[in-house]
């Protein structure tokens, strides 16, 4: 062998969720460290696709080794197992035998489990290769979505059995089983195995501790449900269950048609518990729960199919959605096979042609986020227009997709961008206006002072000139301003500055922040986003006064800015339209000179002036 000593090794990062399509598995973790918590589903044929496939053409194969485990959870936290998973055993084909559904992390049915039960070493059955699946998979950093279906795999008849799994925040997991059989009714039974003490119950919780490392689980369901949790030295097969640990199964008081279990997977990294116990309630719509955390909540929705989902922070026609609040922030909120998702005001709403598995991420610059989008692993939908609207109307905004292209997009007038998309496609895309903004405006006795905050996302040779305008006022009139002007470039993209103007008894000020490349476009008025235009230019000459009437929407601001021949601006303020979108502007004129005045709204592009009147110079 040869040995090039020059060549630089190859730093290959393990990726932190994946989806393994032969066997059907998926797996979810926070990373690779001794203190990153990992989960695994496995819900797939026996011995996966391409041996079925082999089976098939030539009659031959060995699946002795697989076992009836479809839709069985494993959890790693502290570089131990949480939901163990049966050994091999001496004597297994005797007495002591693994090769059964309840020694596994799923679902009972009848006290029966699945179609590859055996006695023995397990060998092909009918139908082998259609078992179980995973019908869903849609994963992200640190937060991810995936469903096994598994309603073929079991010796009763089931017309359903999907197992959704929640990864949430890069910190927890959480299981929604829905499960219904064929005809009649029956029990049915959530089985998770751990090693260690368990401490708790049905109502509070578990607590598992294995060697001071514990894991929370709460078990819920929307019925009457009862639990037994069976210690090693149960009746079952000690050989068994001193690897297993003990056995804790749920299941429905009342023999019912159909079974919901949601489950929740706390592992207390750095010993945080949570606040209360998991909340799950069923309505109209289906199951929805809520989880508290030290300082964020967890709100979860999910239906048998798609349809409408009512939270109280957002709406969706979808089958699934779940999402985090800081305080009163949400901070992600991610939709499964859906086509509207409507936030709440000030945050984006997106509708698409398709259904889309959807993520929406807060990021810490104003009005940027982003966003991951792609289409349910079982549609086959490409190209679909996606709409992202409730922005900031009239905004140029930067997007920068995967792989590094961006690309600059306007909004419209009423803060709608339209993108088309390839939706087979994994899309992870950051949406920021090319401005982010922060001002402050501190009034004390005897000053006003200012601070503005201004990064830009401008092309190699695009150049962006602002002008920040501090405005002394006594009741309407504008005493004093105090103007700033920056330029911004790609190589220096930033501005940070503070000024102040005095105050005497009875004033005020107010700041502008204006973007003057364009059409003295006004950012930022009083610490609120104003994205109004100048439409008109109006001209006059004398002195007195001077009335600017208009007609536009009723209820809404509008800001009218006078200049005169220097381009000096000596008004400038808003006004609240009448029930009936009438306005009027009146200000006063010092002395003879030509002024230009004109009016924009937040809300429309077409202000029309009625009428320009001023008051000629007394003679």
């Amino acid at each position: 062998m040869y040995y090039d000593d020059t060549l630089a090794p190859e730093v290959w990062e393990a990726p932190d969720y994946a989806y393994f399509p032969d066997i059907e598995m998926v797996h979810f973790r926070t990373g690779w460290g001794n203190n990153d918590i990992s989960l695994t589903l496995k819900s797939g044929p026996p011995g996966g696709y391409r041996l079925n496939e082999w089976i098939a053409l030539t009659g031959r194969g060995n699946v002795g080794h697989d076992k009836p485990d479809a839709q069985n959870i494993t959890i790693g936290y502290k570089s131990k197992r949480w939901g163990d998973y049966p050994p091999y055993v001496e004597g297994q084909s005797g007495n002591v035998d693994v090769r059964l559904s309840r020694y596994h992390n799923t679902l009972i049915v009848d006290g029966k489990g699945q179609n590859f039960e055996t006695n023995g070493w397990g060998q092909p059955i009918t139908n082998m290769a259609n078992q179980a699946r995973v019908s869903e998979f849609f994963g992200t950093d640190n937060y991810g979505f995936t469903t096994g279906d598994a309603k073929n795999a079991y010796q009763v008849k089931l017309s359903k059995f999907d197992r959704d799994i929640f990864y949430v925040d890069g910190r927890y997991y959480v299981s929604f089983d829905d499960i219904a059989k064929n005809s009649g009714t029956g029990s049915f039974e959530y089985l998770f195995h751990n090693r260690g003490t368990w401490t708790g119950n049905l109502d509070d919780g578990y607590v598992i501790d294995q060697d001071g490392d514990k894991m929370s689980l709460y078990v819920r369901m929307p019925v009457a449900a009862t639990a037994t949790l069976l210690p090693p030295e149960s009746a079952y097969e000690y050989a068994v269950y001193q690897s297993l640990g003990s056995e804790l199964a749920v299941k429905n008081t009342a023999n019912a048609n159909s079974a919901q279990f949601a489950s929740v997977y706390f592992p207390q990294v750095g010993g945080e518990t949570l606040l209360s116990a998991p909340v799950l309630t069923q309505d109209s719509e289906g199951l929805k729960m809520t989880v508290n955390r030290a300082a964020k909540t967890d709100y979860f929705a999910v239906r048998s199919n798609v349809g409408n989902i009512t939270m109280n922070d957002l709406s969706a026609n979808a089958e699934t959605v779940f999402y985090t609040k800081s305080g009163s922030d949400i901070t992600n909120t991610v939709m499964i096979n859906g086509n509207s998702l409507y936030q709440t005001e000030g945050l984006p709403v997106f509708s698409s042609t398709n259904n889309l598995n959807l993520r929406y991420q807060s990021l810490a610059s104003p009005n940027t986020f982003k966003f991951y989008a792609q289409r349910p692993k079982l549609s086959d939908a490409t190209d679909t227009v996606l709409n992202i609207s409730q922005l900031v109307p009239n905004t140029l905004y930067n997007l920068s997709w995967e792989g590094g292209q961006t690309e600059f997009v306007k909004s419209d007038g009423n803060g709608l961008l339209s993108l088309t998309i390839d939706a087979s496609q994994m899309h992870e895309v950051t949406v920021a206006p090319v401005f982010s903004i922060d001002t402050s405006l501190t009034m004390g006795d005897e000053e006003a002072i200012a601070g503005i905050n201004v990064t830009s996302n401008l092309k190699d040779s695009e150049t962006s000139s602002l002008v920040a305008i501090l405005g002394r006022y006594k009741g309407k009139r504008l005493i004093d301003v105090v103007t700033k002007p920056y330029t911004l470039t790609a190589a220096n993209p930033s501005v940070s500055d503070s000024f102040s103007v005095p105050l005497l008894e009875g004033e005020y000020a107010q700041l502008f922040l204006w973007d003057s490349t364009e059409y003295m476009k006004p950012l930022i008025a009083s610490k609120k986003l104003s994205h109004s235009y100048l439409y008109e230019l109006l001209n006059a000459q004398g002195e007195g006064s001077m009335t600017v009437y208009g007609t536009t929407e009723a209820d809404v601001y509008l800001t009218l800015v006078v200049r005169n021949d220097e381009e000096t601006i000596v008004y400038l303020n808003q006004t609240l339209t009448g029930s009936d979108g009438s306005f009027a502007f009146e200000f006063p004129l010092e002395e003879y000179g030509s002024y230009e005045a004109a009016v924009g709204t937040a809300t429309r592009d077409d202000v029309r002036i009625l009428a320009f009147d001023y008051s000629p110079p007394a003679e």
